[in-house]
């Protein structure tokens, strides 16, 4: 993860990070706008880090790699192993547990813990952070079997 770094403010020239675009009501896209935290300030842990999709997938992929171990269970009824050598994600079982139980009108569970929103679709996704002006939330996975989902 080469193209990753916290403090904005000294970003290295030629570096391509993801740019944050929102849906507008009808339908088209704007930028969103820079964010003013980085890792110099108070909620820089939050949100001040800046990547781009090739290292986000990366760390999706290793988070994710992590989780489906970790929250496996094995025929004693114990959960499964570290599911990683990388230390900063020992506790990913943790980080994509519920902590929170967040109101749906779905059937399924909704909840949040850690950074992340999940629930099961299909459900309404995307009231976390600053989608919570939105007066109706998407309904995501209506014509697709019951899954977990995670989103932050």
């Amino acid at each position: 993860m080469a193209r990753t770094v916290v403090d904005t403010a000294h970003i290295p020239k030629g570096l391509e990070l993801a740019k944050p675009y929102g849906a507008l009501d009808d339908a088209s896209v704007a930028a969103i706008a820079k964010p003013s935290i980085n890792g110099t300030t108070i909620m820089g842990a939050a949100g001040g880090i800046v990547s781009n999709v090739h290292d986000l997938l990366i760390f999706y992929r290793a988070l994710l790699k992590a989780g489906r171990s970790q929250l496996r269970t094995t025929k004693g009824g114990q959960r499964g192993g570290r599911g990683t050598d990388i230390p900063a994600l020992m506790e990913v079982r943790t980080m994509l547990s519920a902590h929170h139980i967040m109101k749906t009108s779905a059937l399924g569970e909704k909840s949040y813990g850690l950074g992340r929103a999940r629930c099961q679709l299909p459900n309404e996704v995307s009231d976390i952070g600053s989608n919570l002006s939105l007066t109706e939330m998407p309904l995501l996975g209506a014509s697709a079997p019951p899954t977990l989902a995670w989103w932050h």
